[in-house]
C-alpha cells in the first residue's frame, strides 16, 4: 500500500508521520568514516510511484529548494548538476500547502520565513522541505539542530512528528561510506 506520494514501506510501519528515533544527541554525533554534505530522504523504501512518477529514488526534495539554490548559486558546475537532477525536486501539492498553513498557525514557526526574505521576495524552502517529508512520509536531512523556541527545521519536524536526521545519520542509515 502506498501513501500520498506513492512511498511504500511494505506494511512494516505506519505511513503517517512519526518522530525521529535518533533525537537531539544523534544530531551532534560525528564519525570520521562517513562523509558530510546537506534534503528529504525516503529512508524506508527507495520506490516512488503514483503521482510522483515511477523511478528508483532515495533522495527527493521540494521544488522550492531548487529555486532557492538556483537564485543564490552562480557556479556553473553546480547549476548544471541541478538542471540534470531537476526531477528529484517535487512540485508541492495541496497537502503540502495544508501542512504549511497548519505549521504557520504556530506563531513562532512563522519566523522560519525571515522578514528580509519576505521583503525581498526571496525563495524560502524550509517550510516546503518539512511539508514534503510529512506528506511523503520521508525523513528531513538537515544540519540544523533543535533549538528551544526557535523556528528551525528540526523544531517544526519535532512538533509535527516528522522524522529528521543530519547528513551523518542519513549516511549511516543508508550504509553509505565515502
Amino acid at each position: 500500500m502506498s501513501d500520498q506520494c506513492g512511498f511504500s514501506n511494505d506494511g512494516t510501519e505506519s505511513t503517517g508521520p512519526h518522530k525521529s528515533n535518533y533525537g537531539d544527541d544523534h544530531m551532534k554525533k560525528k564519525r570520521e568514516d562517513v562523509a558530510h554534505g546537506g534534503m528529504v530522504s525516503k529512508l524506508e523504501s527507495p520506490a516512488i510511484q503514483g503521482n510522483c512518477g515511477i523511478r528508483q529514488v532515495q533522495v527527493v526534495s521540494a521544488r522550492e529548494v531548487y529555486n532557492e539554490i538556483v537564485s543564490q548559486v552562480k557556479d556553473k558546475w553546480y547549476l548544471d548538476w541541478l538542471k540534470q537532477h531537476k526531477e528529484m525536486f517535487l512540485t508541492p501539492g495541496v497537502e503540502e500547502g495544508k501542512f504549511i498553513a497548519e505549521s504557520f498557525k504556530v506563531p513562532h514557526f512563522q519566523q522560519i520565513v525571515g522578514e528580509q526574505q519576505r521583503l525581498l521576495g526571496q525563495y524560502v524552502a524550509d517550510p516546503f522541505v518539512v511539508a514534503c517529508a510529512s506528506v511523503c512520509n520521508g525523513t528531513v536531512v538537515t544540519e540544523e539542530a533543535v533549538k528551544e523556541n526557535a523556528a528551525k527545521i528540526p523544531n517544526v519536524c519535532q512538533y509535527f512528528g516528522v522524522n529528521f536526521t543530519n547528513v551523518q545519520g542519513f549516511l549511516e542509515q543508508k550504509g553509505w561510506k565515502f
